[in-house]
């Protein structure tokens, strides 16, 4: 399951990529770290397509203009900045295609 979860601060949202194959699991160390966290949305997957539809999210975000936040260490996290003032236009346009899969499953990406 690929998934979407935000982090909202003052300046604007944090939002998050990823990929698991037990969602609770996944989430509770990020509800217990970051108790504002949020999970936004959720799409099923074949275990063959997952790394396509993420890669393929990964894709969209980076050309709509956002970057991935880099960690410490050099290697580029699954969370990107979203600032206040468009947020509006992400959650319009960056959301449709996790609003598009919502209980759906996936089976292969274009």
């Amino acid at each position: 399951m690929v998934y979407l979860m935000k982090s909202e601060c003052r300046e604007g949202t944090w939002y998050k990529v990823g990929y698991t194959t037990n969602l609770v699991q996944r989430l509770v160390p990020y509800f217990t770290h970051n108790p504002q966290a949020k999970l936004v949305e959720t799409a099923k997957t074949q275990r063959k397509t997952r790394h396509t539809l993420e890669i393929a999210i990964h894709n969209e975000i980076q050309a709509m203009g956002y970057n991935f936040k880099v960690a410490k260490n050099g290697s580029i996290t699954e969370w990107f900045f979203v600032p206040a003032e468009q947020e509006k236009e992400f959650e319009h346009k960056g959301l449709a295609q996790f609003k598009a899969m919502k209980g759906r499953t996936i089976y292969k990406v274009a």
